[in-house]
């Protein structure tokens, strides 16, 4: 493994794809007091701290998936995300 130079790329992953069960709701698209969703916010913070961000999401997740696609986000849909954490990693 080589060290890693000041010039590589850091990319962010934003972990997306849990079911949000105790939250009793959808937390991604929960408006916080300016209206953003929480889930956007994330993602937006963690673009100005990093290159390029990666979103990992549930399938059938297309109102938090668009509302990604909207500013930019590379999507990529955690086929097995029923089965837990681990599975979006």
């Amino acid at each position: 493994m080589t060290a890693p130079s000041a010039s590589d790329p850091i990319v962010g992953i934003l972990l997306a794809a849990g079911s949000a069960s105790r939250f009793g709701g959808d937390k991604l698209l929960a408006p916080l007091k300016d209206g953003i969703p929480l889930g956007v916010r994330a993602f937006c913070n963690l673009v100005a701290s990093v290159d390029s961000v990666v979103a990992v999401v549930r399938p059938g997740d297309q109102g938090f998936a668009r509302a990604l696609s909207d500013h930019g986000a590379e999507l990529i849909v955690c086929p097995h995300a029923a089965n837990g954490m681990g599975q979006s990693l």
